[in-house]
């Protein structure tokens, strides 16, 4: 199915500030918004949002300068702490790497990507704030027998769209 997966520019952007804009109008509604996120994601190409309708497929890539995605929800089961995101993904823990942007909020990254990057919402952040330990100059989440380090975050936000030939 992936060799028959339509690739093109969405031109929707995600700002520094988290908000998403087509062209230039920002994208105020709530039912549009929750269908992107929840099908938000990432390849080696860049970010895209995925769309099936029947047999056909496609994927919108987009710019995104900000971190477009929250962690609504958190678990603790089998003794790991899980989180539930707004793309609809799980991942625990021990798959995350945690990061402070430049204005010192707290983020994550799931192991297995490297674009997507995900914040806290005020909840989640709450609960998570009860196994954050500091340590001189260094933080970290101690959870169970684990000592997960908060890196600060030296990448680039941008994650720009990839180039399309009309072929595509």
């Amino acid at each position: 199915m992936e060799e028959n997966t339509r690739k093109f520019d969405s031109e929707i952007k995600i700002s520094s500030e988290n908000k998403w804009y087509y062209r230039e109008s920002e994208i105020v509604l709530d039912k549009v918004l929750d269908f992107f996120k929840e099908n938000l994601n990432e390849d080696e190409l860049g970010i895209y949002i995925f769309n099936q309708y029947k047999q056909f497929s496609e994927k919108g890539y987009l710019e995104c300068e900000g971190i477009p995605l929250r962690i609504l929800n958190l678990e603790e089961n089998n003794e790991l702490l899980y989180f539930y995101s707004e793309n609809l993904k799980k991942f625990s823990i021990l798959e995350s790497n945690f990061y402070f942007d430049p204005s010192g909020s707290l983020f994550v990254i799931p192991k297995d990507q490297k674009l997507l990057k995900y914040r806290f919402s005020r909840d989640t952040l709450q609960y998570l704030s009860r196994y954050l330990i500091q340590d001189g100059e260094n933080y970290y989440l101690e959870f169970r027998n684990s000592k997960i380090p908060i890196l600060e975050f030296r990448d680039s936000f941008l994650v720009k769209v990839p180039e399309f030939n009309q072929n595509n």
